[in-house]
């Protein structure tokens, strides 16, 4: 994988730092000046724990180098698709006409993972928030005798977590399927394609040509996702 320069991921570092910083700074501003009513319908005070620590941790793990990387990446697949058009550009067009197969699939597989993982995050979420609330009032819950009560509560958010954790993997492996095929395909169309150039057109195309060109296809691809 290339790398990004050292200073772009440092400098990119100190900014997601400095923004979670503000950006967690206005939220508990906002939270201190909100009414009555908002509380009430937030559901519980461990929401606001989850939303200035957990929350923001995700966000931060979530954007954190990304920008270096997207400009190392964007980088990467420019060279590589323009190199491929230099060697050998009637293969690369080839390849580039069925490529969005392949883009199709990664993007329905990151789609469909993005969607039942936050399905997991708010189920657990949920979870913590009804564990802390607990924990908080416990002798007013063994005062009243409630630990039956809050354990199927907690129980209760929790029973959600392993069926959307089967769909997760279910519909991950089908998209891996699909993506494997449109690989497949793509590649198959290179080879037969490339093996028909090398016949009638020996001069310019080669075995070694078709190599770099199906690679720089691969590396364009894999940066794109």
């Amino acid at each position: 994988m290339l790398l990004p320069p050292p200073s772009l991921a440092f400098n990119s570092s100190e900014y997601i730092h400095l923004f979670i910083y503000l950006f967690r700074f206005r939220l508990f501003h906002n939270i201190l000046y909100q009414d009555m009513s908002y509380f009430d319908l937030l559901g519980g005070k461990g929401k606001l724990s989850n939303m200035l620590a957990d929350d923001l941790l995700k966000l931060k793990e979530g954007i954190g180098d990304k920008v270096a990387d997207f400009l190392s990446l964007l980088a990467r697949m420019i060279g590589c698709l323009i190199f491929a058009l230099v060697k050998g550009w009637k293969l690369t067009l080839v390849i580039l006409a069925i490529a969005p197969l392949v883009i199709i699939a990664f993007n329905l597989t990151i789609k469909f993972t993005v969607k039942y993982t936050q399905k997991q995050i708010h189920a657990y979420a949920k979870a913590n928030t009804i564990a802390q609330e607990v924990l908080t009032a416990i002798r007013t819950v063994t005062a009243f005798n409630g630990q039956m009560k809050e354990y199927d509560r907690y129980a209760s958010s929790l029973s959600q977590i392993p069926s959307i954790g089967f769909k997760k993997g279910l519909v991950q492996g089908l998209c891996q399927v699909f993506s494997n095929v449109a690989i497949g395909i793509v590649f198959t169309a290179a080879l037969w394609y490339g093996q028909y150039l090398i016949k009638t057109e020996c001069r310019t195309y080669s075995a070694g040509i078709l190599v770099v060109v199906s690679e720089d296809f691969f590396q364009t691809i894999s940066s794109s996702i």
